[in-house]
Formats: C-alpha cells, structure tokens, sequence
C-alpha cells in the first residue's frame, strides 16, 4: 500500500513501533526511505499522546492516508495514559480510588470522531488490529453465513467498508489474504412488493459482505 501510495501525506501512527524499526534500518525492507518524503511516522507515548490524537484529526485531508497500528496499541496507550493521570491529580486527602476510564470506549469515540470528519469524503484510513487466528476464521465464517448481529456487535465491521485478514504460513513463507467487502445489498422484487415490481429496492440497512480469497507473495523482508 505505501508503494502505491508515495504521493500522497501518510500519517502513520505507530503505536506497537514494529514498523518504525522496520522503517529505519534500510537493511531490512526493499525500498529506500528517500521513497516517501510525504510519509511521517509518530511514535505515541503517555505524554504526547493527547497531542498525537489531535494531529490524527488534523491531518485527514482529500489527499492524505491516515494508518493507525495498531487498535491494540492505541488501546493499551490510552490505558496507560489514563492511569498515569490518575496517579499524578491523586492527592493524600483522596480516601478512595477512582477508576480510570476506560481505553476500549475512548478509542471508540476516537474513531468516531474520524469517521465524522471524511464523512461524504474518500479518505482512507487504514486500523490494523492483532486477534487469535481462530477468531479471524470465525469472523470470516459468520460473514459468509449473513450473520445480521455480527455487525451490531463488532464496532470494527460496523464501521468499515473493507476487512482484510492476514494469516502467513511460515512452512511456505507466504501470507494468506481474505478481503470482505461491505457493498449495499439490492433487495429482489418479490421481497418488496410495490407499485413498480420491475424495479429493485435498495435497503441502506441490509448489508453484506462478498469476499474473495487468493494467494499472495511479496518479499518486502529479506529472509
């Protein structure tokens, strides 16, 4: 994606500072940093981390890329940050503990706001999130199977247009790729019965999604 993307502003927040290490030492990845003179990597930490949210929104224009690796780390950042504030504004008068906020609904609204600010806008924001292989196949089933409640109850599916899976095999030393697809479904005439049945009904609120799997391979590291 960074390849096919060197025009543009990309704002890569780097929470889990696996890319950034990458980034830095040309002997690991292919391509050389001259390559991207509009990327920028921000490394967050507990005490810029208001600060980082605040660039996150500011930079989503018409031709910027927003990536954010990962909703785990901005979830544990936030965490952090929420206990580090709670240590410092406790006073030896406090004769009970708060609890500190939460970093799951904070990252919510966080993503909220961002999908507010492009709305009626194509502008990419790229969230990657780390979970069990096995919660990955059994998303990808119950999508397959037009579970309705699977996109109530997952905030990342109700918000997102693409799912992509990864899995790489390392006997083979490739990467599997699952893409899901949200698109509108078009609900058949017989369905809907109405003045003209010739004509199908688009239901905003139906959805599903239609994937496509494949096989790819790209040494981006040299093994």
């Amino acid at each position: 994606m960074l390849l096919s993307c060197k025009e543009k502003k990309i704002l890569f927040v780097d929470f889990d500072t696996q890319f950034s290490s990458y980034f830095q030492d040309n002997n690991i990845l292919k391509y050389d940093k001259s390559e991207f003179p509009n990327l920028k990597v921000v490394l967050p930490n507990i005490k810029n981390i208001e600060f980082t949210i605040k660039e996150m929104v500011n930079s989503l224009t018409c031709d910027s890329i927003l990536i954010i690796d990962s909703l785990n780390g901005l979830i544990d950042s936030l965490n952090m940050f929420n206990l580090y504030k709670l240590r410092n504004n406790k006073t030896t008068a406090d004769t009970t503990t708060p609890r500190p906020k939460s970093g799951g609904y904070q990252s919510l609204n966080i993503l909220s706001l961002l999908l507010k600010k492009i709305e009626n806008k194509k502008i990419p924001i790229v969230i990657t999130l780390y979970q069990p292989l096995e919660r990955s196949k059994k998303m990808v089933n119950e999508l397959l199977g037009e579970i309705n409640d699977l996109e109530k109850n997952n905030h990342i599916l109700r918000i997102s247009s693409t799912a992509i899976f990864l899995e790489f095999n390392e006997g083979i030393c490739r990467t599997g790729l699952t893409i899901m697809k949200n698109k509108p479904r078009i609900i058949s005439p017989s369905s809907h019965p109405s003045s003209h049945p010739s004509t199908p009904s688009p239901n905003p609120f139906a959805k599903i999604f239609f994937p496509y799997s494949r096989w790819f391979y790209h040494n981006f590291i040299k093994l």
